[in-house]
Order: structure tokens, then C-alpha cells, then sequence
């Protein structure tokens, strides 16, 4: 309590969002790790190639763009896509025909055109 991890931001229905991230264990890589460059981290786990090529493009020089697939039973499990703030806290999820770059604007000041 006094360290304010437990603290949530924003109001948003998906539990995971303005929450700390979780430990998740990526195949070589984890969320911890990812995190360690101070950078914004948007997880792409739709498993798609047209979509990464799009979000390469959407993201380029704002947020590192990182394409894994969380194991079941993970608190990512079924998520497709996760933006994640330096801080280690989740700023925005969606599923694979969303467009994360309104989040990407209002958290790393991108212009999101």
C-alpha cells in the first residue's frame, strides 16, 4: 500500500488496464524484461503477419513493437494486443482489428494520424 503498486489508473472495464503488468513469461523473453529499456512495450500476440507489418509503421520510434504469444492461463491470455507504459503499468488493450495509436498519442505524445 505504501509503495502505490496496487494503485490502479483510469476507469477502463478490461482489469488489466491502468494496472501494474504482471510477471508473464514469453518464451525467451518475459513483460519484466521487455521493461528493463525504459521504453513503451506494445505486446502484439495476434499472431499475424499483415498486422505486424501495419503496427511496425504505426509504432515506429514511440514504442517498441514486441510479437509473443503469452502462454494459456497467463493474465494475457486472449489478449491480442497490449500497450504498455514504462512504468510497467498497461495503458491500453485490444484485439487484433484495433488501432492502438490513440493510445500510443495520449500516453507518449504521438500525433495519432
Amino acid at each position: 500500500m505504501i509503495s502505490g503498486i496496487d494503485v490502479r489508473y483510469g476507469n477502463d472495464p478490461h482489469p488489466l488496464v491502468g494496472a501494474r503488468m504482471p510477471h508473464v513469461e514469453l518464451g525467451t523473453t518475459s513483460t519484466t524484461e521487455l521493461l528493463r529499456t525504459g521504453h513503451g512495450v506494445l505486446l502484439d500476440a495476434a499472431d499475424c503477419a499483415g498486422r505486424q507489418e501495419w503496427l511496425r509503421g504505426a509504432t515506429a520510434g514511440w514504442v517498441d513493437l514486441v510479437a509473443a504469444v503469452p502462454p494459456p492461463g497467463s493474465p494475457l491470455d486472449g489478449l491480442e494486443t497490449v500497450l504498455l507504459r514504462p512504468d510497467g503499468y498497461v495503458a491500453w488493450v485490444g484485439d487484433r482489428y484495433s488501432d492502438p495509436r490513440w493510445a500510443i498519442a495520449r500516453w507518449f505524445g504521438r500525433d495519432s494520424q
